[in-house]
């Protein structure tokens, strides 16, 4: 099997599709299938690999026709891209059909479950070129608990500012307009005493 980093060239097939009739339209509709799964997946994280089955005939290593394929998929595994791994990244994987197989059609997607094993991510798709890897980090309990805990702290301190206590200026205010109230009450019982005593 010949695994290539990227799209050297258009399938045959491809090159009556508007949409896949150039490398980089074959690669950003790859990225754009495997975002379709995982939408928090950056395009920066997914690689497009260009796979062929190949078979010796003669001495002559060729590649396998669509009626040699097999007809329960190949298993492939890829190594794991630059800074991912087993335990600290999911994966997610896209087969783009170059041919009419497997009850596909020519430019159709299957996005294969994904095994992590030491050696590498391990799939079984049931065509070749070009296969798509897209990666996320694993989110672990402790890093989704203190999440769950930042965001009532948040809406904590949002209250807090709504309800924030009373100032001291606050509380002057309140007791001068008490003490007016008083004032007044007081001097509106000397003008009614007033009234009553010239009479």
């Amino acid at each position: 099997m010949n695994v290539e980093k990227g799209i050297a060239q258009v399938p045959s097939t491809f090159e009556n599709l508007e949409n896949l009739n150039t490398p980089e339209k074959i690669i950003n509709q790859m990225v754009l299938n495997i975002r379709k799964q995982q939408a928090d997946i950056p395009s920066a994280d997914i690689e497009v690999y260009d796979v062929v089955l190949m078979v010796n005939i003669d001495g002559e290593w060729k590649p396998v026709k669509k009626e040699d394929f097999p007809k329960e998929g190949l298993a492939v595994t890829l190594p794991y891209p630059e800074g991912t791994g087993k335990d600290t990244h999911d994966f997610v994987v896209c087969h783009l059909f170059t041919e009419d197989m497997g009850g596909y059609h020519i430019g159709e997607a299957e996005y294969p479950e994904v095994t992590k094993t030491d050696e590498g991510i391990r799939f079984t798709v049931h065509g070749l070129s070009p296969i798509a890897v897209g990666w996320k980090p694993i989110v672990t309990v402790n890093e989704e608990e203190q999440g769950d805990r930042q965001e009532p702290a948040a809406a904590e301190e949002k209250d807090a500012g709504l309800r924030s206590p009373k100032t001291g200026e606050d509380v002057d205010m309140v007791r001068i307009v008490m003490i007016l109230m008083s004032l007044a009450g007081f001097m509106g019982a000397l003008y009614l005493a007033g009234s009553y005593h010239k009479r």
